[in-house]
């Protein structure tokens, strides 16, 4: 499902998070994992990301955007 006041900004900014997905690795979930992007605008800060590794639970939340959101999850190692 997708919400937007702009549907031609939502096309755009999921083309931008599949290309992203399609050229970076984000650390895979070992169990659990979650994500969820809000596409009203492009620097909403309502975005989550949340996976498992082991006993370890990271989460990202309030970044500004989906693609930073990715970015971040993205850099860790």
């Amino acid at each position: 499902m997708a919400r937007t006041e702009d549907p031609d900004n939502l096309l755009t900014d999921s083309k931008k998070v599949v290309e992203f997905l399609e050229s970076s690795k984000l650390p895979p979930p070992k169990m659990y994992g979650t994500g969820r992007f809000d596409t009203i605008s492009e620097h909403s800060r309502n975005q989550i990301l949340v996976w498992q590794e082991e006993r370890t639970v990271y989460k990202i939340e309030k970044a500004e955007g989906a693609l930073r959101t990715l970015e971040i999850a993205a850099s860790i190692k």
